[in-house]
């Protein structure tokens, strides 16, 4: 896993500068994530309720998340640019609800279980449509992933992510792929672009047993 990891941070940086036919853009992007399938469960289903009548309810399911990250990109050929880059995705998992069924209107803290995926990414754009105000282009990237959990305390409107200290919050190593489609308009100072893409993080470096991931991120971002 470490070899690979080499590999994947050289292509991200080193062959921008060694291969770069044109100028390197600089771009932010963010997006929705919506998960595909099982994603490695934190706790199980629990209902449960305590002498004190307070009702505790623990919902397992995955829901659609969000994520943001940095790339760097340089034109190899004219159908093809070289990329790299690296950035989060965040799914909450699990929702811990505590209720009071004598008093409804009582507040108690909420607790959100979020997997983290990290990845650091070097991939390709084969340009099938490229003129100077627009193009269009299919891509494919592998990824070194980090795979972690955290936990959001939700008071009212209020949220606070805390890190959390069980075993299944370490970080975890994990390589995949993306590969999608995307369009791109040139505005002259900035270039601005859609991507959708699906994505599996855990190709290679598996546990026994565990499931593969996968999940589909629509991004828009924008070059410098």
């Amino acid at each position: 896993m470490r070899i690979t990891k080499q590999i994947v941070i050289v292509f991200c940086f080193s062959a921008l500068n060694l291969f770069a036919a044109g100028p390197i853009d600089f771009g932010f992007k963010v997006g929705i994530s919506v998960p595909s399938g099982d994603f490695d469960k934190v706790y199980g289903n629990l209902t449960d309720t305590s002498k004190s009548n307070l009702l505790s309810k623990i919902t397992d399911q995955t829901s659609s998340g969000y994520h943001l990250g940095v790339t760097i990109r340089t034109t190899l050929l004219p159908i093809i640019d070289i990329y790299g880059g690296f950035g989060i995705h965040r799914f909450t998992q699990n929702t811990l609800t505590i209720t009071d069924p004598t008093n409804p209107s009582k507040t108690f803290p909420q607790l959100n279980t979020v997997q983290n995926i990290i990845p650091l990414s070097a991939g390709i754009n084969f340009n099938v449509l490229n003129m100077k105000v627009v193009k269009i282009y299919l891509n494919g990237e592998i990824d070194y992933n980090y795979i972690t959990y955290s936990t959001d305390i939700k008071i009212g409107n209020s949220s606070t992510a805390l890190p959390i200290s069980y075993q299944e919050s370490e970080v975890q190593n994990r390589m995949g792929y993306g590969f999608g489609v995307g369009a791109e308009g040139n505005l002259i100072l900035i270039k601005f672009f859609l991507e959708a893409k699906i994505n599996q993080p855990n190709v290679i470096g598996r546990l026994d047993g565990e499931e593969l991931k996968k999940f589909y991120s629509l991004t828009a971002g924008i070059y410098f």
